[in-house]
């Protein structure tokens, strides 16, 4: 109530003294006016209090998400995006085929924004068999203030899958309980035609680019998912591979810009020498082009991942491509006759499945 309307009020009243009745009526008008009044401020002080609240919530979540890693920050490299940050999307889905042999992960749908630098996506990830039928999620994708993780529990190096004969075990693998190609090519002899192994085979000494390429297109049966390469192993682990994935998960096309500076990102269906060398370098040097991301990979896998071991990595990149080991997928037929051309020193058994379409 404001002076005017007290004015007002006491103004009504008649000059004659008022008998009871008339004084209480006074009261109440007064005290409903009173009433009225409060109410409005008390409303509009409530509002005020709201709108403040609520910009200072955004607020806050604003200047946290400026202050913590940001999918949208990451460099366009794309020619077309999909959707929103699929530039992460690659980066993220490209560095996990590059670490782990016998993974390959496709997020389904785009990064979402949760506020106060926290994001979240489905993952579906696969096995070397690679076959991406897109279900219900079996991972997801957590970024929390510039924190990574993956929920997804067998998302682990494997130790031993290869034999890297510039660095030997300190026995023979068979002394270590590992069983002998001999071994293997019987078992391989015994299974049913129909069988699809994924293997992880290892050849007495490494080869080169275009050695590599021709046994690529000659087995042109047998699917190569991956290769283990020397100079790539800059890990923490004793004994386990680096190198290359071989199938893009994500169908992608690189703006004609960044086509230049990633020469043979992506590997066409036959290859050469020469692409497989520039795949590994492009590769590299985009990770190393997005620091922010390797920052936050290696946030979730500081082991593996690390700008100091990406550049390593190049340098060994730009001063020699040779081969030790290939991770595929085919039947035991192809596999053994592989095998017998290569004088195979070392193989792994990963999986069998009894036929190429068994889910």
């Amino acid at each position: 109530m404001n002076e005017q309307d007290l004015d007002k009020i006491l103004s009504s009243q008649p000059e004659e003294p008022l008998n009871i009745e008339l004084q209480k009526q006074f009261q109440r008008k007064v005290k409903r006016a009173m009433n009225r009044s409060l109410y409005g401020r008390t409303v509009v002080a409530v509002l005020l209090i709201g709108v403040l609240m609520t910009g200072l919530f955004f607020g806050t979540s604003k200047v946290v998400d400026l202050l913590c890693y940001r999918p949208e920050q990451e460099p366009a490299f794309l020619e077309n995006d999909a959707w929103e940050n699929e530039e992460f999307t690659v980066l993220f889905e490209d560095t996990i085929s590059t670490y782990f042999s016998g993974r390959f992960c496709f997020m389904a749908e785009p990064l979402q924004s949760h506020g106060f630098g926290r994001y979240s996506a489905p993952l579906f990830i696969t096995d070397a068999y690679g076959r991406l039928v897109i279900g219900p999620e079996n991972g997801r994708l957590h970024i929390d203030r510039s924190k990574l993780d993956v929920e997804y529990p067998p998302l682990t190096i494997l130790a031993m899958e290869f034999y890297d004969p510039e660095y030997p075990y300190s026995a023979a693998p068979e002394e270590m309980g590992m069983p002998h190609p001999e071994d293997i090519r019987q078992e391989l002899h015994d299974l049913p035609k129909s069988a699809y192994l994924d293997v992880s085979l290892s050849f007495p000494k490494a080869i080169s680019a275009q050695q590599t390429a021709e046994i690529i297109n000659h087995y042109s049966k047998l699917s190569v998912r991956w290769l283990a390469l020397e100079g790539q192993n800059t890990t923490a682990h004793e004994q386990s591979a680096g190198g290359m994935f071989m199938t893009n998960v994500r169908g992608l096309e690189l703006s004609e810009e960044e086509g230049r500076n990633y020469p043979g990102y992506a590997l066409p269906d036959i290859v050469t020498g020469e692409d497989l060398e520039q795949c590994l370098k492009s590769r590299l040097q985009l990770l190393i082009d997005h620091p922010k991301f390797v920052s936050l990979m290696e946030s979730r896998f500081p082991d593996l991942i690390s700008m100091s071991r990406l550049e390593e990595r190049l340098a060994n990149a730009n001063d020699r491509w040779a081969c030790y080991g290939m991770r595929l997928v085919g039947s035991p037929e192809e596999i053994e006759r592989l095998m017998d051309d290569l004088s195979v020193t070392y193989a792994r058994i990963n999986n069998v499945k009894i036929s190429r379409y068994q889910k």
